[in-house]
């Protein structure tokens, strides 16, 4: 597994001391309001309320941001799967497909022969319901189904807005899917 690149915060910091600028200076206006203005209070309260909606969504973002770049990190084998899976292996060139948050990309126990690789977003993955894990761009998921039954054996949605392709297994080497399974069987590393 390469090693991680160190996360470049400067842009956040930034937009951090930003909005603690904006917060003591609205402290300070908030006290110097004369008592009989309650026109510039609700101004200023409005002033506020807007600043504190730009924080939340910053929030939002920065915590989505921070979720993609410390999700579990693509493996080796995948990365040369991706590889493969984009210039059309043995079969045809993938096309990319956008999923919305909340989507739900495979379901346990359906019958299914593709894998999926995920090319940017957050997917979860659960098995009777309970979240096993969180991953993100690089990871090759569904390759149990075409090696195990046919079935799949956990569901995955989509935690943000993501892009996958999906990709038929049987035009990938069965070597390869089968040594992705171990390190696809958190269920087991979950179950008493």
């Amino acid at each position: 597994m390469s090693k991680a690149q160190p996360i470049d915060v400067r842009d956040m910091a930034i937009v951090h001391r930003t909005f603690r600028k904006a917060y003591d200076e609205a402290a300070r206006l908030v006290r110097a309001v004369p008592t009989p203005s309650p026109g510039r209070v609700t101004f200023l309260a409005d002033h506020i309320d807007l600043a504190l909606a730009a924080l939340h969504i910053h929030h939002e973002d920065e915590d989505a941001l921070l979720a993609v770049l410390t999700a579990e990190a693509e493996t080796p084998l995948e990365r040369s799967l991706s590889q493969v899976i984009m210039r059309g292996g043995l079969g045809q060139k993938p096309k990319p497909a956008k999923v919305r948050a909340g989507t739900t990309i495979m379901a346990e126990g359906e019958a299914a022969d593709n894998i999926v690789l995920v090319l940017d977003g957050m997917v979860q993955v659960e098995v009777g319901g309970a979240a096993l894990a969180e991953l993100g761009p690089g990871a090759v998921l569904g390759e149990r189904a075409s090696l195990e039954q046919g079935r799949r054996t956990a569901t995955v949605r989509a935690l943000t807005d993501c892009r996958i392709v999906s990709y038929l297994a049987a035009d990938l080497s069965a070597n390869d899917l089968t040594e992705l399974v171990p390190g696809h069987h958190r269920e087991d590393l979950a179950s008493p």
